[in-house]
């Protein structure tokens, strides 16, 4: 890969741009639901066990702890989300889905896939594999490289 790159050749300004443009539209998509493509995001990962603790839905979704803890907040304040102690651990909190939020949920997934399906509708699906492996690979690489990162900093 080259050196230097404009913004049109860019893969991770291109990945970033395309990101925007479907989190615009998602979020316009689920209005109506009362949520952003942001509180979705979370709802997911709580639905699928990808993360229990805010620390973990940071650490899911590379995004800052105050970050997430101000998304918690205002998905706490609509009553998405409860927040628990921790059953071993009290100084540690669990996210929970409220029934609200379970009654929710399994309408916004149609949404987001009709918003997916307009972004690559006239996409072969080979391309969408290849696309999807190359993407995966690259965040792969990422998290390998953090990883290094981290371990070069030594112990906290």
């Amino acid at each position: 890969m080259k050196k230097t790159l404009s913004l049109d050749d860019s893969p991770g300004f291109l990945v970033g741009q395309l990101a925007s443009y479907m989190r615009l539209q998602v979020d316009r998509a689920l209005a109506a639901e009362g949520v952003t493509s942001a509180q979705w995001t979370v709802l997911w990962i709580l639905n699928a066990g990808r993360a229990t603790t805010p620390a973990e839905i940071s650490a899911y979704l590379s995004m800052d702890s105050g970050a997430v803890t101000r998304l918690l907040d205002r998905m706490v304040a609509k009553n998405l989300l409860v927040r628990k102690p921790h059953e071993k651990d009290r100084r540690r909190i669990v996210i929970e889905m409220t029934p609200q939020a379970r009654e929710l949920y399994p309408r916004l997934p149609a949404h987001v896939a009709e918003v997916v399906q307009h972004f690559f509708h006239d996409i072969p699906s080979e391309d969408l594999l290849v696309f999807k492996r190359v993407l995966l690979r690259a965040i792969s690489n990422g998290e390998r490289q953090q990883e290094d990162a981290t371990q070069a900093l030594g112990p906290s």
